[in-house]
């Protein structure tokens, strides 16, 4: 999967049922499923027939895994066993697979996956301001883009955002002295070029207010997250604040 595609969301679930339809890797094409019987029978074609009622890009894929030969390349994020359908009426579970390339074989239960990208992307902030830069000072805050509608990735735009009930802090820190430095990781996913560059840029006595913004839904709207049992708390845009002084 590459990075161009890392705003479609691909959705498997794992079926070792007798009963399952043997054609599932196809992508949605948005089109109206056209009996209801077959729509309330087969997971994928209800994907596909909300897919026609409401949005061509609810996701990239849906794809079934069939057998444990089809799961050796996947791990799961959680940790967890993974939960297959054995039986025609036994309940999916879903996985969304990770919208980074490098972690492309990770699947993430669909009901923990926003959660489960925003504290990534979380820790990955702590991270790279804690171990790229001597601050004495540090605050990461996040909030709900109330506005919505921006795109995922990095953005500089205008500080002075006001005060927003949503608001809750990510990373406070601060030492008269200097902050120790904290190892930093060997590969970050979501730390992009500019908030590198400007935290590059720091000298003593400086300061720093970076805004920025990430869409944690991926371009999927919310009748389809729910549809494959994914919480809506974190699948939308957040704007972060991050302050640092040295």
């Amino acid at each position: 999967m590459s990075e161009s595609a890392k705003n479609k969301l691909e959705v498997y679930y794992i079926d070792f049922s007798e009963s399952g339809e043997k054609t599932e890797r196809k992508r949605i094409d948005g089109k109206k499923i056209a009996h209801a019987a077959n729509v309330a029978l087969n997971p994928v074609a209800t994907a596909r027939f909300i897919g026609g009622l409401v949005s061509k890009s609810l996701a990239d894929e849906i794809r079934v895994l069939r057998s444990e030969d089809e799961l050796l390349p996947f791990e799961n994020g959680q940790g967890n066993q993974w939960i297959a359908r054995r039986e025609p009426g036994d309940a999916v579970q879903y996985y969304v697979r990770h919208p980074k390339a490098a972690k492309s074989g990770v699947l993430i239960e669909s009901g923990n996956f926003s959660k489960y990208v925003y504290d990534e992307y979380c820790d990955e902030l702590i991270n790279f301001c804690r171990s790229h830069c001597d601050a004495k000072r540090i605050v990461i805050s996040s909030m709900k883009n109330m506005a919505g509608g921006l795109d995922g990735g990095f953005k500089k735009i205008k500080v002075g955002i006001g005060a927003r009930s949503e608001a809750s802090e990510v990373l406070n820190v601060c030492s008269p002295n200097g902050l120790r430095r904290v190892a930093p990781y060997g590969k970050y996913l979501w730390i992009e070029p500019q908030l590198r560059t400007a935290i590059a840029g720091l000298k003593k006595g400086g300061k720093i207010t970076y805004t920025l913004t990430q869409d944690f839904s991926f371009g999927a709207n919310a009748s389809f997250l729910k549809m494959i049992g994914a919480k809506t708390d974190f699948s939308r845009s957040f704007i972060f604040n991050i302050v640092i002084e040295c």
